[in-house]
């Protein structure tokens, strides 16, 4: 009976340990430079253990400009989130209310609010990566999918599609553009390249960030992804550019 009690204990122990060793926490670190290569601004995510989704944004000097903490309740695509942009002193929210999200956006003289109805065809804002992992496959073999596109600062949702254009140097790639070809002759589209793992590498296209006065809003943004132990305030200084840490 000590031999059974103790072989237990020692099981117990091992599945403890390799819980605790495959709880890490996932990051991906994204480089967003401009056209001459220089870089605008990093982006950290940060998946943590109990499924909430950290995003911050800084310039390349290291100052943080924008926080952002995503929560996906049931589908990937209608997530909640919670953002605080720094530099325009604006915070937005996107709730749920059964089958109604609304977005908020606030700052010290202003806020508006846009509601409207869920369906499986909607994707909010940060969503969209998560909705592209969760259906990867699928988006592959239906090449091209339909969806509403719902951004904060819009009082609308965006009528796009995306093709799947196949694979460009072992990555998977995607475009993104309005439905509509009379705005597509406003609006440049958007390229994003996958790994084999759903992981997002590359994105080439309209930056999610206002760029200071005079300068383009396209953006070129390698990401590279890690893992640590534990969750962490910054990103570690291994994982960026030499030029934007000391």
């Amino acid at each position: 009976m000590r031999s059974l009690k103790t072989g237990v204990a020692i099981a117990l122990s091992l599945s403890l340990f390799a819980l605790n060793a495959a709880a890490t926490v996932k990051h991906s670190i994204g480089i967003a430079r401009n056209a001459d290569e220089t870089v605008r601004y990093i982006e950290h995510h940060q998946y943590l253990q109990d499924g909430r989704h950290e995003v911050r944004y800084y310039d390349a000097d290291n100052q943080l400009l924008l926080f952002k903490e995503i929560r996906y309740p049931e589908l990937p695509q209608h997530p909640i989130i919670s953002q605080a942009d720094f530099l325009r002193a604006m915070t937005t929210t996107v709730e749920q209310d059964k089958n109604t999200a609304i977005i908020t956006r606030s700052s010290a003289d202003d806020a508006e609010s846009f509601s409207f109805e869920l369906n499986d065809d909607i994707i909010i804002d940060a969503g969209f990566d998560a909705y592209v992992r969760a259906n990867f496959q699928e988006l592959q073999r239906q090449r091209t999918t339909a969806f509403n596109f719902a951004v904060p600062g819009q009082t609308r949702l965006l009528s796009m599609k995306m093709t799947y254009l196949g694979r460009e140097e072992n990555l998977i790639r995607f475009s993104i553009e309005p439905k509509n070809w009379v705005v597509r002759l406003l609006v440049s589209g958007i390229d994003l390249y996958y790994d084999g793992d759903a992981k997002l590498v590359r994105y080439q296209g309209f930056s999610n960030l206002k760029p200071p006065a005079g300068e383009s809003r396209e953006v070129q943004i390698d990401f590279r992804h890690f893992e640590s132990e534990q969750s962490l305030d910054s990103p570690l200084a291994e994982w960026l550019p030499g030029t934007t840490r000391g």
